[in-house]
């Protein structure tokens, strides 16, 4: 299970190192084909749009900032891992797409504090290797501000997030993405059980830019509760893998996941998420065949004994007889 996962994890990884090179290296002009590889002046990579390109990039720099902060990596082993999330924050900045920083920061957030907050990943740790863990989390967020404040002194990347973050907070198109929000939730009033898959766009002549309204409104209640229930259950067994899985590595891997997780949950506020294909894979790994380890099952001294034909079969602990 762990060198399957593993294999999926650096294929991702690798695919998008490539990807934020193609995306920045045309940013700055430094590759050709600036008209397929941009959007509008901002970096896209091989993606249909930026929204999307942005946020495949949250899981490559969680990955990588695991391997970084793995107490027993050289610096050698770590040159690879730091290539790969300097790539990773460089396309999510030059996609300037607002939720996918919103994205990476609720993800960065939860990957930090689950790096104390949960018993299961400190087992393998001494104290000093944990307050290096944690020493060097705080070098690399502050690397990390002031190489994006210089990038920020480009001229074309300021005007860029000027046009991108105005007075208000809005763009001109967010008010009609509000508007035709409020239209599809009017019709899922109507239409509880939903319009049918693929039928937002041709009901209201636009995208819902939600995931929860567009399930709502194509799917119904019904569908809806449905994939709330899936990602719950999915966020469930990457808690239970970050305290219960015997090997540390997959640990890891599962606080990375259920990072991701909540900054997709937050993303998909203001995006239709359902069609990212990468997000399909991160909410997979946690039901990888991957053992746990095991703990005694208990059950209430107040259990009954049962009996067959008067031989006892199963008497619950503490049981002393009637």
């Amino acid at each position: 299970g762990k060198r399957f996962v593993g294999t999926m994890i650096n294929a991702y990884c690798i695919a998008g190192v490539i990807s934020a090179l193609l995306g920045v290296g045309a940013y700055f002009g430094l590759l050709p084909f600036r008209d397929q590889l941009l959007l509008a002046g901002r970096a896209r990579g091989l993606f249909k749009d930026c929204n999307v390109y942005g946020p495949f990039f949250v899981p490559v720099a969680l990955f990588a900032l695991t391997h970084i902060l793995r107490a027993r990596s050289t610096w050698r082993e770590r040159i690879a891992p730091v290539v790969a999330m300097v790539s990773a924050v460089l396309a999510m900045l030059l996609s300037f797409s607002r939720a996918c920083w919103i994205n990476f920061g609720v993800a960065l957030a939860v990957f930090l504090v689950g790096q104390v907050a949960f018993p299961g990943l400190q087992i393998h740790l001494t104290r000093q290797e944990l307050g290096r863990r944690i020493g060097m989390s705080a070098g690399i967020l502050a690397a990390a501000a002031i190489s994006i404040a210089f990038l920020m002194a480009v001229p074309a990347v300021g005007e860029m997030l000027s046009a991108r973050i105005t007075s208000s907070g809005m763009q001109n198109y967010d008010r009609v993405r509000f508007a035709t929000q409020s239209l599809a939730l009017e019709t899922a009033g109507k239409r509880p059980l939903g319009l049918g898959p693929g039928q937002a766009e041709l009901n209201f002549d636009y995208s819902t830019h939600s995931m929860y309204v567009r399930i709502l409104s194509e799917n119904g209640i019904i569908g809806l509760l449905a994939l709330l229930a899936f990602i719950g259950a999915t966020m469930a067994r990457s808690v239970s893998a970050i305290e219960r899985a015997e090997d540390p590595w997959f640990r890891e891997i599962n606080l990375v996941v259920l990072a991701c997780i909540a900054g997709h949950l937050i993303n998909s506020l203001v995006i239709d998420t359902v069609h990212w294909r990468h997000i399909w894979f991160i909410y997979a790994l946690p039901w990888a065949p991957v053992r746990m380890r095991k703990y005694p099952i208990r059950v209430a001294a107040w259990l009954p004994r049962i009996e067959s034909n008067g031989r006892a079969v199963f008497a619950a602990p503490g049981y002393t007889g009637r």
